[in-house]
């Protein structure tokens, strides 16, 4: 998502001392690339090419409120800019953001072409690559896995476990919580009938008919199913690999680097980055880049279900907790009359802004960040629940 700040109607720098609780008006647009296809639908219909060519791009603007939650600051008075952004910049996690470049290039520039053989593709960057049996634990839902696990456990629940030799399906370990945007509790998280299920594949074709009935009554392209099995996948515990890799792969971020190699590679090139990584960074990087699993093919799948889905998606106000995180520094500094940064990952968020500001909870020294977003008629997000894994 990019976050433009002044330079519209519908924002002002003024609304940095608007009000006690540090109301910050900006822009936020979707980075969901710049083609007007979908790379799953490519070989499959050309009738559904044609519209997806005729229709306007994905890319709009929206609109958010930054709201700073720190109830110290919401009781002083209203202070300058620059001491606010100072201020926000205090937590020791600060977001990453990139610049306007990476949001023109699209997903296109940050992990490369599709395959136009989607699903075999799929299975492959899943399946046979070499972090395919590389156990790894997802960041909130502590599930220990591997992605050819979750490949089977969303494409075949009942005979993946005996292609594994599994006894069951890998499950939340203590402490699990669920993402910042949906406000759920690690206590609902852990029930019974809030872990995920291993439900047949089948039903979530039957659901995706219905949607797809509602897609064809707006005249609009109809879901694949390969784009249906990405949208399981993210809503689970690769969730984790897919935004490590679009979040490193156009990075300079040591951090976000090592994270990748580690969740997208297998040990021996973990260990080898880390022994050559000192030494020569670069060089380090772009040897270990070529043996990671970026999930192209994956994430352009993905987002293409995100673009279809938001077409039947009501332009309701949604939100987003940061925990312990501000924007950047680079955030603040106007350019060409305009501020803000470009986040290259999938960006979540909820309906209920009530779980969203108890997600966001801060301190004195690690205030908390609420984005309220306010979406339009062409910029709107996606619905995922009625295939996600929770």
């Amino acid at each position: 998502v990019a976050l433009q700040q002044g330079g519209c109607s519908l924002c002002s720098r003024r609304a940095l001392r608007r009000s006690s609780r540090r109301a910050c008006s900006a822009v936020l647009a979707a980075q969901m690339g710049n083609c007007s296809s979908s790379p799953a639908g490519r070989d499959r219909d050309s009738k559904d090419s044609d519209a997806r060519r005729a229709a306007p791009p994905p890319t709009r603007s929206l609109t958010f409120k930054l709201n700073q939650l720190d109830e110290q600051l919401s009781k002083s008075a209203p202070s300058p800019d620059a001491q606010l952004a100072e201020r926000l910049a205090e937590p020791k996690k600060v977001r990453e953001m990139c610049g306007p470049a990476a949001f023109v290039g699209g997903l296109h520039a940050v992990v490369g072409a599709a395959n136009t053989a989607v699903m075999e593709t799929m299975q492959e960057e899943h399946t046979i690559r070499h972090d395919s049996r590389v156990p790894f634990v997802s960041d909130h839902l502590l599930i220990e896995t591997t992605s050819e696990t979750e490949f089977w456990f969303v494409l075949d629940p009942v005979g993946g476990l005996g292609r594994l030799g599994l006894e069951r399906w890998p499950e939340e370990g203590p402490g699990a919580r669920r993402s910042f945007a949906s406000g759920r509790s690690s206590e609902e998280l852990l029930g019974a009938a809030n872990k995920r299920q291993p439900l047949p594949h089948a039903a979530f074709c039957e659901r995706m008919r219905g949607h797809n009935e509602m897609l064809r009554q707006h005249g609009l392209a109809e879901l694949l199913e390969e784009e249906l099995i990405g949208g399981r996948l993210f809503t689970g515990p690769m969730n984790a690999k897919y935004q490590a890799a679009l979040r490193a792969l156009d990075s300079a971020d040591a951090g976000r680097r090592r994270k990748f190699v580690q969740l997208c590679s297998d040990p021996q090139t973990l260990s080898q980055y880390e022994a050559a990584v000192e030494a020569d960074p670069e060089g380090a990087w772009a040897a270990a880049r070529m043996l990671c699993t970026s999930y192209s093919t994956t994430l352009h799948v993905i987002k293409s279900l995100l673009l279809r889905l938001s077409k039947l998606s009501r332009a309701t106000p949604v939100y987003r907790a940061l925990h312990g995180e501000a924007p950047p520094a680079a955030f603040w500094r106007e350019r060409f009359g305009a501020r803000g940064g470009v986040d290259p990952g999938f960006f979540s968020a909820c309906p209920d802004r009530a779980a969203a500001a108890l997600a966001a909870r801060g301190s004195q020294h690690a205030p908390g960040v609420l984005l309220e977003i306010e979406q339009g008629l062409v910029s709107r997000g996606a619905d995922l629940g009625w295939l996600s894994q929770y």
